[in-house]
């Protein structure tokens, strides 16, 4: 912890903060002399444009400038506080370099109390050694430090211990720090953190690059340890560790908020280090699309999120890790990201089981398994076309798929997973066009239909030698529409009726009485290959859902002639067309009844097939008779399900002045105005002739 005593006393009193061997003697004599002296003056530094100083350079509280330009502080921080300490009101005007030879508690820059300092030109602050507690630019108190130039601090105080090395590179315990260009720090050996955001505010309106080229002493902190205040960036923020510094994080956000407005990228190389830690109270934001995160050493995490912290970023976050791209630690919070990347580590969601985290992935490619605890909850919700390879045994709470997002279970044969699944207009793939048809998804929950597909790799034959890749679940629940099954035949198919039960697709070990009836179905009703129609079909005894062929059918052709009482027997044959096309091979041949009326061999047909029957020439009708005209088919076409066709012709005697069957014109009201203007005038002639005969 960064304590306020470290910061806010330690400067006032620079001979206490000076002594690392603690002699009661020693600061007896000292504070005795101090007490005993004639008060002094105090003043600001006797010479304030000097270009060079090798004492400290302290405004002692009042308001100075100091107008050399360059300016240069060298001094042995062993004896001081603050090599430029401002209390007062201070302005540099000209390039400040600060370096500080063996500093022990000592900063190279120090804004205190309400002090507001103000450097107008680029600031650099070397710290080639030290010890403890060393800082290479420390804000305490209300005040304010604005650096209107480029900033650098770079620190090398060799291997790092508890003693020896630089705390921090930038400090900011309370008040505005304001870094209106670049603020650079780089480690060569032995900080602690680079930018430490205790309380207050720091805006860097460039860009920031922490570099840290060695090893810690302590993985407590990291290269932006944030754990108060907030900070802002609005260029591009780079953060570096080296591959020594393992299990240091590269950026720690605590009880307080970083947004970080432009391109982010983050990189920890240490064995097992988080690259971004965000803990409890901690809010990240990082709004730009397209940032990376990167933990390439051994089990190294990507985002780790504990608590109630939380995270958010642009679309396009690109993830690289070697352990897990997301990690949760006694997470309590949501994140939800759009378009992310994260492939390369084979863990992509770790939680343990004091978690209870939500995770919601608006698109994106992720890769590799989910883990959690017993005893934790982890709810992943993928939409908009989210893709998840799983490569591994996974498990989770639930699995929500929406927006045709594709949970691919494709690449292992045998794939475990525990958790309840909600397919909401999701897809789950087992098919593999590299692979057998033989692949498992083995769910250890529940199945909910709520639209969405299953994809599965099928050989379809006769059921006996037929495989399949197979959804297996403890059981099914229905919640909306069915799941459809998306069957891809594969290239060893050779379809034929089934045998047995079927083709098994979906296994429920729960028993029947835990299949919904309504859980899944086929697009159509039904699936045709090669002459052979299958249905979906959910067995009473297992609860297992198959794919069964449809029973063949047998077409029947029935002719019937009707003709007046007494009316003698035709003589001949009567040929019918009969085309079918469905499950089976479209099918066209002739079929012929004979003796007035009957029925011809039914023909077999596989169920489910349309047929139409087309009546040859007629025979002669028999002396005295002829056929009614027009003679008519009925019905033309046979639909699915149907297996008879019945064929009537009507026989009329040739004195039958009307054919039975012909349609007889309808006057319409002009023929009967026309009609009964002729009766009118047969009327009025037949008085006129009665007139003349009288």
């Amino acid at each position: 912890m960064h304590l306020a005593s470290e910061s806010a006393t330690s400067h006032l009193n620079p001979l206490r903060a000076a002594s690392p061997w603690g002699k009661t003697a020693l600061h007896g004599s000292l504070l005795a002399g101090l007490f005993a002296a004639p008060q002094i003056a105090l003043a600001c530094p006797p010479n304030l444009n000097a270009s060079t100083y090798t004492t400290q350079a302290s405004d002692n509280g009042l308001t100075c400038v100091y107008t050399a330009d360059p300016v240069a502080v060298t001094v042995n921080g062993w004896l001081a506080t603050g090599l430029v300490q401002i209390t007062g009101n201070t302005t540099v005007n000209g390039v400040l370099t600060v370096t500080d030879t063996n500093g022990n508690n000592s900063r190279g820059i120090l804004v205190s109390g309400a002090g507001i300092g103000n450097f107008l030109k680029d600031v650099t602050i070397n710290k080639p050694s030290g010890s403890n507690n060393a800082a290479g630019i420390e804000k305490a108190g209300s005040g304010v430090a604005t650096f209107q130039g480029n900033v650098a601090v770079s620190s090398n105080t060799g291997a790092p211990s508890s003693t020896i090395n630089t705390r921090d590179g930038v400090r900011n315990n309370s008040g505005t720090s304001n870094y209106q260009q670049n603020l650079n720090i780089t480690s060569l050996g032995g900080t602690r953190s680079g930018l430490y955001v205790g309380a207050g505010t720091v805006t860097v309106s460039g860009n920031l690059l922490l570099d840290f080229q060695s090893n810690y002493y302590n993985t407590n902190f990291a290269p932006l340890w944030s754990q108060g205040g907030t900070t802002t960036v609005t260029g591009t923020t780079t953060v570096n560790t080296a591959v020594a510094s393992g299990l240091t994080p590269a950026v720690v956000v605590t009880n307080s908020q970083v947004t970080l407005n432009g391109p982010t990228t983050v990189t920890a190389a240490g064995a097992g280090a988080a690259a971004v830690d965000i803990r409890a109270g901690g809010i990240a934001q990082w709004p730009l699309a397209g940032n990376t995160i990167t933990a390439s050493g051994a089990a190294g995490i990507g985002l780790q999120l504990r608590g109630n912290g939380s995270f958010s970023a642009g679309s396009g976050l690109i993830i690289n890790a070697q352990g897990s791209s997301f990690n949760y630690l006694a997470a309590t919070g949501s994140t939800s990201l759009d378009a992310v990347t994260a492939t390369t580590a084979p863990v992509v969601w770790n939680a343990d089981a004091t978690s209870t985290a939500t995770y919601t992935g608006n698109g994106g490619h992720y890769k590799g398994a989910s883990q959690l605890a017993g005893g934790g909850q982890l709810t992943l919700n993928l939409n908009s076309t989210a893709l998840w390879e799983a490569t591994a045994a996974s498990a989770f709470t639930v699995l929500n798929l929406q927006s045709d997002a594709v949970l691919d279970a494709s690449l292992l044969p045998s794939l475990a997973a525990t958790g309840n699944l909600s397919n909401a207009g999701g897809v789950v793939s087992l098919a593999r066009s590299d692979a057998s048809p033989n692949n498992t998804l083995a769910l250890a929950g529940v199945y909910t239909a709520n639209g969405g597909s299953l994809v599965l790799n099928t050989v379809l034959n006769d059921g006996s030698t037929s495989v399949s890749d197979v959804l297996q679940v403890t059981s099914t629940a229905a919640a909306g529409a069915p799941t459809l099954l998306s069957v891809l035949p594969d290239a060893a198919s050779a379809p034929a009726f089934t045998t047995g039960k079927g083709i098994l697709v979906v296994r429920v070990t729960g028993g029947a009485a835990s299949s919904a009836a309504s859980a899944f179905a086929l697009p159509s009703g039904f699936l045709d290959a090669a002459g052979v129609r299958y249905e979906l079909v959910r067995d009473a005894d297992d609860g297992n859902w198959y794919l069964r062929s449809v029973a063949a059918a047998q077409l029947t052709v029935n002719k019937v002639v009707t003709a007046p009482a007494g009316a003698a027997p035709f003589a001949g044959e009567i040929p019918f067309t009969v085309t079918c096309t469905g499950p089976a091979a479209s099918f066209s041949g002739s079929l012929v009844v004979a003796a007035n009326q009957g029925s011809a061999a039914p023909l077999t047909i596989q169920q489910g097939s349309t047929c139409t029957v087309a009546e040859g020439t007629l025979p002669a009708a028999p002396t005295g008779y002829r056929w009614a005209e027009p003679s008519y088919t009925q019905p033309a076409a046979i639909a699915a399900g149907a297996n008879t066709a019945t064929i009537t012709n009507t026989l009329v005697s040739n004195a039958t002045p009307t054919d039975a069957g012909t349609l007889k014109q309808v006057p319409t009201l002009g023929t009967w105005a026309v009609s009964a203007l002729s009766l009118g005038m047969a009327l009025m002639g037949l008085g006129r002739m009665r007139r003349r005969t009288v």
